[in-house]
């Protein structure tokens, strides 16, 4: 649920920069119409091959973007519907932790040496709590840094779709950079991906690393031969300088594409574990409802034997008494034979 949280934030920002994909694909466009326009004029092959290239490219990211635009209003949905999920579980699994209190009580009366075992466990747990909320403090606030910088990311793309490259040289800057830069080491989590600026990145075509697979299957390059490397010794200046400005459209649209889809791709995650959590929390319940039937047969059955063993006792008592007067009988049956022992010895000896 904490998660969700920066989940909405993410999609409030892809939802704004998306909300209108037209004018996010006007300069880009116009800039290739041109390009087209200037190679048809030129009638040089290597220039209307450029111009084919830019505008395939165009199609593919302007068809990447909508389809993105698309999915990000269904993972909305399902989030929210899956969050509605887990509130409404809270109090369940509220409950059954005070469930599982209670059989850990019974148990506990049934297996007294658990009790020392658990209280050595619960101090080593203790230790490593302490150990995990520091690293998970500074965790915490280095992923809020990360998440901040990636989300502003998505504004100060949407401005440049719109109003056009910035002046003077894109940075070449990567959120690795910025960690790297402020920290000694590598922090081994969160591992964040390179963005959206700089070569390496979301944008980085030449790199198997832009080949990602996910529910709809495998998608990388756009199709054709987009991508074969046109001489450009024929081409004027001019037509250099549009496909350069073309290319930086289509750049930036596939860095917001691949930004909006590599957070389709954490939703989708956060919502598996989201399901798995709930079905763990039902077959938690099922195993805790059926020891609780174990205990309350064992308990049964302790009720049965002590029952048993003080009906036995009761009778024990009865045989007592009965052994006892017959005992007293006995003891009365030998005095009497004693003195006829005796009576008969005396008669014996004085004949």
């Amino acid at each position: 649920l904490c998660e969700k949280t920066r989940i909405d934030q993410r999609f409030l920002a892809l939802s704004a920069a998306l909300e209108k994909s037209e004018a996010l694909l006007g300069g880009a466009t116009k800039t290739v119409g041109d390009l087209l326009t200037a190679a048809d004029k030129s009638g040089r092959l290597a220039e209307r091959r450029l111009a084919d290239q830019s505008a395939e490219q165009l199609k593919w990211e302007a068809d990447r973007l909508r389809r993105s635009a698309l999915r990000l209003g269904q993972m909305q949905l399902r989030v929210k519907l899956e969050a509605t999920l887990l509130e409404g579980l809270q109090a369940k699994a509220s409950s059954t932790g005070d469930e599982v209190k209670q059989v850990g009580t019974e148990q506990a009366k049934l297996v007294a040496q658990v009790a020392k075992q658990r209280a050595a466990i619960n101090a080593l747990a203790t230790s490593l709590a302490k150990c995990r909320e520091q690293l998970n403090a500074q965790n915490a606030d280095l992923a809020g840094n990360i998440e901040g910088f990636r989300v502003v990311q998505v504004s100060v793309l949407r401005h440049w779709l719109l109003d056009g490259p910035p002046a003077g040289e894109i940075p070449a800057l990567t959120i690795t950079e910025v960690i790297e830069g402020g920290f000694a080491k590598k922090p081994m989590r969160p591992s964040p991906a390179q963005t959206m600026f700089g070569p390496g990145g979301a944008a980085g075509r030449s790199s198997s690393e832009n080949i990602l697979e996910d529910q709809g299957g495998i998608r990388g390059l756009p199709p054709g031969d987009v991508n074969t490397p046109v001489d450009l010794s024929e081409a004027s200046q001019d037509i250099i300088q549009l496909n350069r400005r073309a290319n930086w459209y289509i750049a930036m649209l596939g860095r917001l594409s691949s930004f909006a889809e590599e957070s389709l791709s954490e939703a989708t995650e956060w919502s598996n574990q989201a399901e798995a959590w709930r079905g763990e929390l039902s077959y938690f319940g099922t195993t805790l409802a059926s020891q609780s039937g174990m205990l309350s047969s064992m308990q049964m059955e302790q009720d049965i034997i002590t029952t048993t063993v003080a009906l036995i006792t009761k009778q024990a008592e009865t045989v007592q008494a009965q052994v006892s007067a017959v005992t007293k009988d006995s003891s009365q049956q030998a005095s009497k034979l004693k003195v006829l022992t005796d009576t008969l010895d005396k008669q014996s000896k004085n004949k």
